[in-house]
C-alpha cells in the first residue's frame, strides 16, 4: 500500500497541483469526461503510485466500462478531497482570499500581464467558493455577452466589411437560443457548443482527429462530429467568420512557406493568432472599462471578458463610454 510522504517537496507541489485541477474543473455532482492524458497532466503517469493514488482520492468515476473512442466520466470524491486536504495541512475554506486581503480591500490588485490579458491567482477560484467574493464586499459580477464573436465581427467592420453576416449576428444576438437549439440536436451541453462555436472561432475544424479541440469536445462521437460537419447553421457560420478574418489577416505579418517544386505559398492564420487578435481587443475594450470604474470610484477585479465590484454600475453608461473610446459596440451581462 503506497504512502506519500507529505513532507517531499515533490509529492506535496505534485498533490497540490491535482488538488487544484479537481476544484476547478471537477463538479462532485455533475459528471466530467476526463481522458487518460488529460489527468495525466494533473496527477502524473497512470502507472506510478503517487498517481494512483491520486485518482483513488480525488475521482469517483461512474461509467468504468472503457469504450472506445470516449472517455470515462468522473465526478469529485469530495471526502477523499477533505481528506487529503487535511493531511496536506490545508484549510478546508481558500485561504487565499486571506492571501490577497489587502488588494482586496483597497481594490488594487497586481495583475500579471501575458498574451494581452491580465491574470492573478484569484481568477482560478473554484466556482463553489466564489460566494466568498460578496463577503468582501464585490456583490456585482458583469460579463460582455458573446465577446469574442462580437469583437471580432466589429473589427473586420472597422477594416472594411459592409456585408450583414446573418448567421454570426444570430449568434451574437440570441448565444443562448442558438446553443441550447444545437446542443438538443446534437445531444450534448450548451456548454460543450459554447466550447465548439469558440474554438470555430479561432480556425478549429470540425473533423475526426483525436488532436482536435472539437473532437476531444465531442469525445470522439463520430455520429456527432459528422451532425455537425453537416448542419446547415455551422456551415453559414463558418462561412460567416471567414469573411471576418479575410479582412482581419492583411492586419498581421504574412508567413509563407516554398514547395518541394520551389512555389512559394502564404500561409493562413492559425489559431494562435487568431486568438491574439481577439485578445488585443478584448484588452482594448477592458481597459476602458477599468478606466471607467476607477474614475467613478469602483473598486474591481477583472477576470478577462468580465469584471467583480463594489458598487453597481450604469450599464448604458459603461456601454456609451466603451463605444466613445474604441469604436466596439458591446452588450453588458450582470449576476
Amino acid at each position: 500500500m503506497y504512502t506519500p510522504n507529505y513532507n517531499n517537496k515533490k509529492t506535496y507541489n505534485l498533490f497540490i497541483k491535482a488538488i487544484t485541477f479537481v476544484e476547478k474543473y471537477v463538479s462532485p455532482h455533475r459528471a466530467n469526461w476526463l481522458s487518460t492524458r488529460y489527468i495525466d497532466e494533473h496527477f502524473g503517469q497512470g502507472q506510478l503510485e503517487s498517481s494512483k493514488f491520486l485518482r483513488h482520492k480525488l475521482l469517483i468515476c461512474v461509467d468504468p466500462i472503457f469504450t472506445t473512442g470516449k472517455c470515462k466520466q468522473y465526478i469529485l470524491n469530495e471526502r477523499g478531497l477533505n481528506e487529503l486536504k487535511t493531511a496536506l495541512g490545508i484549510c478546508q475554506r481558500s485561504n487565499r482570499f486571506d492571501q490577497y486581503r489587502d488588494q482586496i480591500e483597497s481594490g488594487l490588485f497586481e495583475y500579471q500581464e501575458k498574451s494581452s490579458r491580465h491574470f492573478h491567482p484569484l481568477q482560478n477560484i473554484p466556482k463553489s467558493q466564489r460566494d466568498q467574493w460578496r463577503e468582501m464586499g464585490y456583490i456585482y459580477n458583469y460579463d460582455i455577452q458573446c465577446c469574442a464573436h462580437t469583437l471580432i465581427y466589429q473589427y473586420a467592420q472597422q477594416l472594411g466589411l459592409d456585408e450583414y453576416l446573418f448567421a454570426l449576428t444570430k449568434y451574437i444576438n440570441n448565444r443562448q437560443q442558438v446553443r441550447q437549439e444545437l446542443a438538443d440536436e446534437c445531444e450534448v451541453s450548451p456548454e460543450v457548443i459554447k466550447e465548439i462555436l469558440q474554438a470555430l472561432l479561432n480556425g478549429a475544424v470540425i473533423k475526426n482527429d483525436k488532436q482536435s479541440s472539437i473532437y476531444r469536445a465531442l469525445q470522439g462521437d463520430l455520429a456527432k462530429i459528422k451532425f455537425l460537419q453537416q448542419h446547415t447553421y455551422i456551415q453559414e457560420l463558418k462561412s460567416d467568420i471567414k469573411k471576418c478574418w479575410s479582412y482581419i489577416k492583411d492586419t498581421l505579418p504574412q508567413r509563407y512557406i516554398t514547395t518541394q517544386s520551389g512555389i512559394t505559398k502564404r500561409l493562413p492564420l492559425n489559431s494562435k493568432q487568431k486568438a491574439s487578435v481577439y485578445r488585443d481587443r478584448e484588452r482594448q475594450v477592458m481597459r476602458e472599462i477599468e478606466r471607467y470604474l476607477t474614475l467613478t470610484g469602483n473598486r474591481y477585479f477583472t477576470e478577462h471578458d468580465g469584471w467583480r465590484c463594489v458598487n453597481e454600475v450604469d450599464i448604458d453608461e459603461v456601454i456609451d463610454y466603451v463605444k466613445t473610446n474604441t469604436g466596439y459596440m458591446i452588450k453588458i451581462d450582470i449576476d
